[in-house]
C-alpha cells in the first residue's frame, strides 16, 4: 500500500477511538454497564481474529474492518475507565497522575 493509503488506514481507527467513547458514554449512564464490557470483549475478539487473517495479499475491506473494529474497543474502553478511575479519587489534586497512569496502562495492554 502507498504511504496515502497507510494514513487513511491508521486514520479510521483514530476515528473510531474519537467517536465511540459518546456512544459507550451515552449506554454507560444508562445503567447498561454489563452491555457496554460484552460489546468491548466482543469488539476486541472481533479484531484479533481479524488481524490475524492479515497477510500480504490482504483486500483493504478487511484490513479497513479490522483497524475500525479495534479502534472501537479501544475507545469505548480507554472512554469509559478514565472517567471511572477518576470518580474514585478522594482528592481532586491526583488527577493528572492517575489519569496518566491510566492512560499508559491501557495503552500498554490495549
Amino acid at each position: 500500500y502507498s504511504l496515502e493509503n497507510t494514513n487513511l488506514l491508521i486514520t479510521t481507527m483514530t476515528g473510531m477511538t474519537v467517536i465511540s467513547p459518546f456512544i459507550a458514554g451515552y449506554f454507560y449512564d444508562r445503567e447498561h454497564k454489563v452491555l457496554i464490557v460484552h460489546i468491548i470483549f466482543a469488539l476486541n475478539l472481533l479484531s484479533f481474529i481479524a488481524f490475524l487473517t492479515l497477510s500480504v495479499n490482504i483486500k483493504l475491506i478487511i484490513l479497513v474492518s479490522s483497524f475500525v473494529l479495534f479502534g472501537l474497543a479501544w475507545g469505548i474502553g480507554n472512554g469509559i475507565a478514565t472517567p471511572i478511575a477518576l470518580s474514585k479519587l478522594e482528592s481532586n489534586r491526583d488527577g493528572g497522575v492517575v489519569s496518566g497512569a491510566l492512560t499508559t496502562i491501557l495503552n500498554i495492554f490495549a
